[in-house]
């Protein structure tokens, strides 16, 4: 058993895994001992028997993030940069880029799920979203809303 930081190509012959395969775990949130960087001599290194714990965490639904999540945090961010902008401008982020507000709204929220997957594996269900995204949800819904009732049908 390897305790020690090993470049990919040798934990990959310890693991009978391709190459390829660990550096989409690493993509995935497998632990790495140094991510490195673009050029020989200069790939991730990683700790094979952490590699395994990571796996076998996986495989039995209980992974364990290699940092620690806030999604609240990234929540209050994404619902202050799309009410308030932090370059010190008066309008809107949303309004300023010149988008509908419903939209930006859907987008923001997308965006948190997308963050909720890519750092927990699982979109956060409507009833455990932090307020903040709440209130980015009820921000599209009204806007949804109110741009149904100003369809008006045709005049003849």
């Amino acid at each position: 058993m390897s305790r020690s930081a090993v470049p990919l190509r040798e934990a990959a012959l310890e693991l009978r895994r391709s190459v390829d395969t660990l550096q989409a775990w690493i993509r995935q949130g497998a632990p790495t001992a140094s991510l490195g960087a673009v050029g020989r001599g200069r790939g991730a290194l990683v700790v094979v028997d952490e590699l395994r714990r990571w796996r076998a965490g996986r495989a039995s639904g209980d992974a364990q993030l290699p940092i620690s999540v806030d999604l609240g945090a990234i929540a209050r961010a994404i619902l202050r940069a799309h009410v308030k902008p932090t370059d010190g401008r008066m309008f809107p982020t949303w309004k300023a880029h010149r988008t509908v507000k419903g939209a930006a709204a859907a987008q923001a929220y997308a965006i948190f799920q997308a963050l909720a997957v890519e750092l927990t594996g699982r979109p956060v269900p409507e009833a455990s979203l932090p307020s903040e995204m709440l209130m980015i949800l009820g921000i599209s819904a009204d806007c949804a809303r109110l741009a149904n009732s100003r369809v008006t049908e045709p005049t003849r």
